[in-house]
């Protein structure tokens, strides 16, 4: 997880350091994130950027991902759905870079506000089978396991 936010990480914030462009930071974080869901090198079969749209969002800005960090172990520990937490998070970060856009906070521009639009859209769209599974109630929760493993040959079937 870790390594899959420094992906996010380090190139925003290394294109601040070189060229000082939020636009160009943006386009390095929306790069950074499609290359974690649609790798070329593994068929376009990738993640779902959760944790490396959590790496933008901590270059972008880091008293926001942190707050982002602590809601989501709220409520992964209150509901037990790492698709809720992730479904919830990355939306609220991009609002809250939308306020911080519109009521002039520091230098917040409304070209990183793209960013968390872009995060937000690919975080629905890669969790459309989660999206699913809690509307069937069959969606896992942390510690449960996936339908997957359940289904294995051998495996117990609780």
């Amino acid at each position: 997880m870790v390594g899959d936010a420094l992906k996010g990480y380090a190139p925003v914030l290394a294109v601040w350091y070189l060229f000082h462009s939020h636009d160009l930071q943006v386009a390095s974080g929306i790069a950074a994130v499609l290359g974690h869901d649609f790798p070329v090198y593994i068929r376009f079969h990738g993640g779902r950027g959760v944790a490396t749209s959590f790496g933008v969002y901590a270059a972008l800005a880091m008293p926001l991902a942190v707050g982002l960090v602590a809601v989501g172990i709220f409520i992964a520990l209150a509901l037990r759905y790492m698709s809720v937490m992730s479904m919830v998070t990355v939306p609220l970060g991009a609002l809250v870079l939308l306020l911080l856009a519109l009521f002039h906070v520091d230098s917040y521009t409304y070209s990183q506000t793209i960013f968390g639009a872009f995060a937000t859209a690919f975080v629905i769209i890669t969790h459309m089978g989660n999206i699913k599974r809690l509307i069937k109630g069959t969606e896992p929760k942390i510690g449960e396991g996936s339908e997957r493993r359940r289904r294995r040959p051998g495996a117990e079937v609780t």
